[in-house]
């Protein structure tokens, strides 16, 4: 039986996949409590730790306040771990736990899911570094060196997205990505740095927030790539670079 329960209401059940990846993905099989199917709250629970996910739309939710407490009641040695899907402040939860940990996801998903896993002492999505040694200038030198070449936006917009991901991630022009949920959110917050240099607007001149756009994009990279496939890191970038100039 899975030691750890994703426990979520309403809208919330959209994150659910994301956790759920992510958590088996790092040894922490969990089981998904979803309450708007339950009739009523099991009592007879053995798990060690749930995750309750928690934004705007389920603040206020009785629902949610009643089984939390439910479940802490029957599980009182469980470790309940709170994901903030909205800058929401602790005291602000409806429910009342003896003992929580409050997670953030608001800010920047990369850095909540860095914290969540190391409260259980484990690295997020860790990745073998292939330089031993720096033998080029770095990224920051790169981006604002005086001797920088002109180039078209299109060659500078694909080339500057795919240094931001290989150096987020130590990836090659060789290595594969799998088009899920969790990499496409991790591959828009390793993409920002290099989008935070651009101005995006549309034909009519309205201008939108680069992480908006990375959003939009990469959504429409994994619909026509398809869900679950494996593709070079490097087509599924310049693809979506593709779709921003467009």
């Amino acid at each position: 039986m899975a030691q750890n329960c994703i426990v979520s209401t309403g809208s919330d059940r959209k994150y659910v996949k994301l956790f759920a990846t992510l958590l088996n993905y790092h040894h922490l099989s969990c089981h998904v409590l979803d309450l708007d199917s339950l009739n009523q709250v099991p009592v007879d629970v053995d798990y060690h730790t749930f995750f309750v996910i928690v934004s705007q739309d389920s603040i206020t939710s009785i629902n949610l306040k009643n089984a939390v407490e439910a479940l802490e009641a029957a599980a009182s040695e469980a470790m309940f771990i709170v994901l903030l899907m909205d800058p929401i402040h602790p005291d602000e939860l409806s429910f009342h736990l003896r003992n929580f940990q409050a997670v953030n996801f608001s800010q920047c998903m990369l850095e909540g899911f860095d914290k969540l896993l190391a409260l259980f002492d484990k690295t997020f999505l860790p990745r073998y570094d292939r330089r031993t040694t720096l033998d080029r200038r770095d990224y920051t030198e790169q981006r604002t060196g005086l001797d920088r070449r002109t180039s078209d936006i299109s060659q500078r917009l694909r080339t500057g997205l795919w240094k931001s991901y290989s150096f987020a991630t130590g990836a090659g022009v060789y290595d594969y990505l799998m088009m899920e949920a969790v990499q496409q959110v991790l591959l828009i917050e390793f993409l920002k740095p290099e989008a935070m240099n651009y101005i995006f607007t549309d034909n009519h001149g309205n201008e939108y927030e680069p992480s908006v756009v990375l959003e939009k994009c990469s959504q429409a990279v994994w619909d026509e790539f398809g869900k679950g496939n494996f593709e070079r890191a490097i087509s599924v970038i310049e693809a979506i670079a593709d779709n921003i100039l467009k």
